[in-house]
């Protein structure tokens, strides 16, 4: 592995994440946070399927995330909706490639915040 790429664990597994990507990810974090104040720090979107990260914090100050998984679809009535019901292999597919980048952003952003109480 070069240099170019950092390793997140999760689930018993490694995945490489380019320095870019993760570059990236931190830059949607501040955009968000200062455009939607409790929305989500990051979101990942693939087809229908959308994962999306939450920054909390605990009354001593912790840090912590919470991720949700959502599926768009379009009801009888033409109004677009949410249901955390996945369809088939795609799907689960998407969810599974969402949640990844969600742990991945998760991982960087938990070591930041440790090496900044250090």
């Amino acid at each position: 592995m070069t240099n170019a790429h950092t390793l997140a664990q999760y689930a018993g597994g490694d995945v490489a994440i380019s320095h870019l990507e993760m570059n990236k990810m931190k830059k949607q974090v501040k955009e968000n946070e200062t455009e939607k104040g409790n929305g989500p720090v990051f979101t990942k979107k693939v087809g229908n399927v959308k994962a999306s990260v939450f920054r909390n914090a605990s009354e001593s100050g912790r840090v912590y995330f919470n991720m949700g998984v959502v599926r768009r679809y379009l009801a009888s009535d033409g109004d677009w909706k949410d249901t955390h019901i996945l369809n088939g292999t795609a799907d689960g597919l998407a969810a599974i490639e969402c949640l990844r980048c969600s742990i991945d952003f998760v991982n960087q952003n938990e070591a930041d915040n440790h090496n900044d109480q250090e």
